[in-house]
């Protein structure tokens, strides 16, 4: 009988001790430093995903290989498993294999997934492979997620949880990394090699708590290339430690270009610290919602003579103008084909007007513009151009205010952007560009044949599409802050915090787990994130801002499509702003060097700046403290 010792293989180094089932491939990593455990779950969803051309999908465990085969040595092992026993395949088991290399070396331990092709009719799809890692058993911990801004979730947390987030969706992983730290400094943190096609699993085992795990998900329907993930165990950190750990692995990846960097080859950009964004909405279409009053519009002419007088009223210096609804028929409408600007707002001429005097005054002025959604009854609307899913569908939505759009197949995006933006260059030339959704959503897939994206194809598509604006010398934007997008990207609308997932918000009746900026402790001094504050209902939102040392981003009454006048209370509640402005000025373009909660509930938190500034927010008083003067925040 084979004893416990014959049945695991060992890995070994000065630092690791690893041992991994022969039959389920659990793995247990013992530190020698401290002597922590940490053991992987024995089960998972699915090892592996099978779907056969005449048969369903079938998840299954690596124990269920009819032959495993072992090689290597003390520091790497390679383990081939092969001979599934999918019965859709009715001849036999099916004789592909599937690989998985473990290699370890210092503090780390490289796991690599990949499948070579045998005999049969059916297709390595998908792998929950590693499963997750859970903490030991009486020790306390936290897992480090990059939910939106990010997420502090005590391991026992009291929710029941089996959730799949995609990598770079605005509630989903904004970054594809995660930690998980113990209340005494030790931790593991997962970074991902291979991260186009990866979701994050967050799951709940009842006797250890909560864990997260990579899912690989298909590309372009199956298993095409090899999956990789580093975890790197630290024997005493802390959660800015974490963060920084990420950011090291992604300067090597070149995701890290700091604002500095861009400013050098894009003045424009250096605008971007210690301002505001004052977004005007000049025209919108509601006939899909009502009967009367389908129709809202604000000249270019109205909507420049009231932010000159918000720029007096407000003693306004630097400013991101933001135009939305400029194009015909106004906002989310008939995109791709919006131009020329509606004539019924003034047209080129009068927009071309617009742009001159308030990029006179030293302002950055943008247009709101999208090339992920195409409307039906857009000239450019075709099966030519859209997306085809995997079931042979071209998705559709009708949610927004132009009704029914599909989604554009991104290597069909580029020739519209050509088209449009040298166009608005031309008459315009505006200073920056705001590119909605392409940082917010997931990466898309299109299997039209005439025009096939795997999601790494769609993130350089969308990628080149930033550079192509970067040569005009546009400060760049978009919708979230997807950080596959950082070396492209200068600012977007915001990273939101305080994120809980739609099917647990009844339960919890508030976020998941503490909201914390993580975003900013990895990316501050590279991507400069506002926070979105409402004249009527501000929120946490200006200390969030504040936090992080953001810059704010408003729609004041008065500046949407004449559903409000203007007053000078717009001037007031953009004015009590000017701290949060104050404070980009100073550390708008400086790394974020420390975190830290300072009471049990992350009601207070501590923001420390490369320059030494020191920034602490108390949400419950509505209190804080920049340099150790203490300020109340503003309620217009």
């Amino acid at each position: 009988m084979e004893n416990s010792s014959e049945k695991k293989i060992k890995l070994k180094n000065n630092i690791l001790e690893v041992e991994i089932d022969k039959k389920d491939l659990a793995v247990s990593v013992h530190d020698i430093r401290t002597g922590i455990k940490w053991e992987m779950q024995k089960n998972g969803p699915a090892d592996i995903g099978i779907e056969g051309h005449a048969g369903p999908w079938q998840g299954m465990d690596f124990s269920s290989a009819q032959q495993i085969k072992w090689e290597g040595n003390k520091n790497l092992q390679k383990v081939t498993l092969s001979h599934w026993p999918y019965r859709s395949n009715v001849w036999g088991p099916l004789d592909f294999a599937v690989e998985v290399v473990f290699q370890i070396e210092q503090d780390t331990l490289k796991i690599t997934v990949s499948t070579r092709n045998g005999r049969g009719e059916a297709s390595f799809i998908d792998s929950a492979y590693p499963r997750g890692f859970l903490f030991p058993e009486k020790t306390g911990g936290k897992l480090i997620l990059p939910y939106g801004q990010g997420c502090l979730l005590d391991k026992n947390f009291p929710v029941i949880l089996d959730h799949t987030f995609p990598a770079y969706a605005c509630r989903g992983f904004v970054m594809p990394w995660w930690a998980q730290i113990t209340d005494s400094g030790e931790a593991i943190v997962g970074l991902p090699e291979t991260t186009d096609d990866i979701a994050f699993r967050l799951v709940t085992d009842e006797t250890y708590g909560h864990t997260v795990h990579p899912w690989w998900l298909a590309s372009l329907g199956n298993f095409r290339y090899p999956r990789s993930i580093t975890y790197k165990f630290l024997d005493k950190t802390d959660i800015t430690g974490t963060a920084k750990i990420y950011r090291q692995h992604a300067e090597k990846k070149g995701l890290a270009v700091t604002l500095k960097e861009k400013s050098k080859d894009r003045p424009n950009v250096s605008k971007l610290r210690g301002s505001i964004i004052i977004n005007i909405w000049h025209e919108s279409w509601f006939g899909r919602f009502r009967k009367e009053n389908v129709w809202q519009r604000m000249s270019f002419a109205e909507g420049l003579k009231r932010f000159k007088q918000l720029e007096k009223d407000a003693e306004l210096k630097k400013v991101v103008v933001h135009v939305d609804g400029w194009g015909r028929k106004g906002y989310d409408c008939l995109h791709p084909d919006i131009l020329p600007p509606d004539p019924k707002l003034g047209g080129w001429q009068g927009l071309e007007k617009m742009a001159k005097e308030i990029q006179s005054s030293g302002h950055l002025f943008l247009l709101h513009d999208n090339y992920v959604d195409i409307y039906a009854d857009s000239e450019s609307f075709s099966p030519e151009v859209t997306v085809l899913d995997l079931s042979g569908v071209r998705p559709e939505n009708d949610e927004w205010l132009g009704g029914r759009q599909q989604w554009l197949c991104p290597q069909k995006t580029m020739k519209f952007v050509r088209r449009n933006l040298s166009e608005v260059q031309k008459h315009l030339h505006p200073s920056a560009t705001y590119l909605d959704c392409f940082t917010v959503s997931h990466l898309r897939e299109c299997y039209d044949q005439k025009h096939l994206s795997s999601r790494g194809q769609t993130k350089k598509a969308w990628s080149e599409i930033f550079s192509f604006c970067q040569k005009f010398g546009w400060a760049t934007s978009s919708e979230g802050g997807a950080d596959w997008a950082i070396p492209v990207l200068d600012f977007c609308h915001t990273v939101q915090p305080e994120n809980c997932p739609f099917d647990l918000q009844e339960k919890l009746n508030g976020p998941l787990g503490i909201p914390f900026p993580l975003y900013a402790l990895v990316w501050h001094d590279c991507i400069v994130v506002p926070s979105w504050i409402e004249q009527d209902k501000p929120g946490n939102s200006f200390l969030w801002g504040i936090l992080w040392a953001g810059i704010p981003s408003v729609r004041p009454h008065g500046f949407d499509c004449n559903l409000k006048p203007y007053t000078k209370q717009s001037a007031e509640f953009v004015r009590f702003l000017k701290p949060m402005q104050e404070l980009s000025e100073k550390v708008g373009f400086e790394e974020m060097t420390g975190w830290k909660m300072l009471d049990d509930k992350g009601r207070i938190q501590q923001t420390v700046f490369s320059d030494e500034t020191s920034v602490q927010v108390d949400f419950n008083s509505g209190r804080y403290i920049i340099d150790g003067k203490t300020f109340k925040s503003p309620k217009p």
